[in-house]
């Protein structure tokens, strides 16, 4: 069981000679000396035997333990019964967390960026504060956070921090993970990892503007994709759109669902203006298609 859990123990027994134990004192030791004492009160079912309903708490460091169950030499009803025992072994486990990862912007424009990591304990323990690290597959760490005090709205026992990143210098798919060790408390945790990968592209040096001319279609020209190569943006109410770029061959692509997709290859070496004009887009009837025998 996991260190520090509490624990609901119905201890039976019951005389050979059937007689009534209600009010006999049955005693729980650990290994450390400690003692929980319970009553026992009458079980269902109709047999002799007797209850009694201990609330016990696992040891808060991880490793082999074990309970002594006892009743006790003792008078009970005007009979004296001789002690018996029962020992239960087990082991005691550390908590378990677990990673969740969002808002990691891919592509990743610039030299910093943040995501956000959260963090959550198997038993739900209390995390505010704790740092969270995150680094490359070199082992370079990349940035770091701390967890917010309290846990994240709407969810149960699951905080959240922010963890500022400073990205590669080379562009391309870059790997990196989450670490989480915890530190200062009471009882042991086991740390966790996660891996997730983003996008790095070269930092913009010049200004794509494009401006969508309509050509047979009458619909609002804004929520256009526009794309140069890997860097992204939408068109605005009047079809038209920014976006920084590095220097370089790029292929610039136009698309939404009720237009016809438009593909261009641009060679960037300077700040570049271009018209694009776009048409209805084409749905095909798959019956069009067929060769109907």
């Amino acid at each position: 069981m996991e260190a520090g859990a509490d624990l609901s123990v119905a201890v039976r027994v019951s005389c050979p000679g059937e007689c009534d134990l209600r009010g006999g004192v049955v005693e729980v030791v650990s290994r450390d000396g400690d003692v929980v004492r319970g009553k026992l009160s009458g079980a269902q079912g109709g047999d002799s035997s007797c209850i009694a309903d201990i609330f016990l708490k696992a040891p808060t460091e991880a490793g082999e333990a074990e309970w002594r169950f006892t009743f006790p030499e003792q008078e009970v009803a005007g009979n004296v019964h001789r002690e018996s025992a029962l020992i239960m072994a087990y082991e005691v486990v550390p908590h378990t967390t677990s990673i969740a990862l969002w808002g990691v912007p891919s592509p990743v424009l610039g030299s910093s960026f943040t995501v956000k990591v959260g963090i959550k304990c198997s038993a739900l323990c209390q995390l505010g504060g704790q740092r969270v690290e995150i680094h490359d597959d070199d082992g370079v760490r990349l940035g770091e956070g701390r967890l917010r005090d309290d846990p994240k709205p709407g969810t149960e026992g699951l905080y959240e921090g922010e963890v500022h990143l400073s990205a590669p210098e080379n562009a391309g798919v870059c790997n990196a993970s989450v670490s989480f060790r915890p530190e200062g408390s009471s009882l042991p945790h086991l740390g966790s990892v996660g891996d997730f990968t983003f996008r790095c592209l070269e930092p913009p040096e010049h200004t794509v503007a494009v401006r969508i001319i309509p050509q047979g279609i009458d619909t609002p020209l804004e929520d256009i994709e526009v794309r140069v190569g890997d860097y992204q943006t939408m068109t605005d109410s009047h079809g038209t759109a920014e976006l920084e770029v590095a220097s370089g061959s790029h292929e610039l692509s136009v698309w939404r669902i009720d237009i016809e997709p438009v593909f261009i290859e641009l060679k960037i070496t300077e700040d570049t203006e271009i018209e694009v004009g776009v048409e209805p887009g084409r749905f095909v009837d798959e019956d069009d298609e067929r060769m109907w025998m």
